[in-house]
C-alpha cells in the first residue's frame, strides 16, 4: 500500500445573514454571486465586464412574511458543493467487506461525485487580504413548467438530460448576469452589493486529507 499526503486549499465554516424587506408573504428565490471587485492592477473594473468573471455562489429558496426576514445560511448547506469524495481504497475496501458479509454496501458511497470539493468553496485571497463582492438577488420564485429534479437520481446522475434539475423559475441560473448590463436600468432594490475580505493565513493552517 503506498500512501500520499497533498496539502489543499480550505476554509473554516462561515455563515452569511440577509435582510429582505417584503410586501406580502411570498416564495422567493436568493442567488448570490461571488466576484473580483478590483483587476490584478488594484483598479476597479466595470460591473458589465466584471460579470464575465462572478461565480454563482449559491442559491437557495425562502418563505418570505410581510415585513422584513432575515436569513441565515450556513457553508455547510450550499447545494453544490460536497465533502471529499470516498477513496478509492475505501471503496475498495468497502467492496471487499460486502462480499464478506462484514458490511452492507451502499450506493451513497458514491455520493459527491457529482459536487465541486468542498475546501475549494472560497478562493484562495491574500494573506493581507484580498477584496471580493458578494451580489445579491431575490426575486419572486415562479415555479417552472418541469419540476424540480424531474427524472433525476443524484446516486446514478450527475444530472445530465435530467431536464429539470436546476429549473429556478423561468430564467436562467446565471439572470441576471447572462446578458449586457445597462448602468441606467440595471441596479434595482431587490440587489445588493457586499465587499468581503478573503484572508489566506498560510502553510500554518494548511489542512491534510
Amino acid at each position: 500500500m503506498v500512501k500520499a499526503r497533498i496539502p489543499r486549499l480550505n476554509h473554516r465554516p462561515f455563515t452569511y445573514t440577509l435582510k429582505v424587506q417584503s410586501d406580502k408573504a411570498q416564495d422567493a428565490l436568493i442567488r448570490v454571486f461571488l466576484g473580483p471587485k478590483y483587476d490584478e492592477f488594484g483598479n476597479f473594473i466595470n460591473f458589465n465586464e466584471d460579470r464575465k468573471y462572478f461565480i454563482m455562489f449559491d442559491v437557495n429558496m425562502a418563505k418570505l412574511k410581510e415585513g422584513e426576514n432575515t436569513i441565515f445560511r450556513n457553508s455547510s448547506e450550499i447545494f453544490w458543493y460536497s465533502p471529499a469524495q470516498t477513496t478509492y481504497y475505501e471503496l475498495y475496501k468497502r467492496l471487499m467487506q460486502a462480499e464478506k458479509g462484514e458490511k452492507k454496501w451502499t450506493p451513497e458511497l458514491f455520493k459527491g461525485r457529482c459536487h465541486y470539493p468542498k475546501y475549494l468553496t472560497i478562493p484562495k485571497g491574500k494573506k493581507g487580504g484580498m477584496t471580493y463582492q458578494f451580489f445579491y438577488v431575490v426575486s419572486p420564485f415562479v415555479a417552472p413548467k418541469t419540476p424540480l429534479f424531474t427524472n433525476f437520481n443524484p446516486l446514478i446522475s450527475c444530472g445530465v438530460g435530467s431536464g429539470g434539475r436546476f429549473a429556478f423559475g423561468k430564467q436562467s441560473l446565471f439572470f441576471p448576469l447572462d446578458r449586457e448590463i445597462d448602468d441606467l436600468h440595471f441596479y434595482q432594490p431587490n440587489m445588493h452589493f457586499e465587499d468581503i475580505e478573503i484572508y489566506f493565513t498560510g502553510d500554518e493552517d494548511v489542512r491534510y486529507y
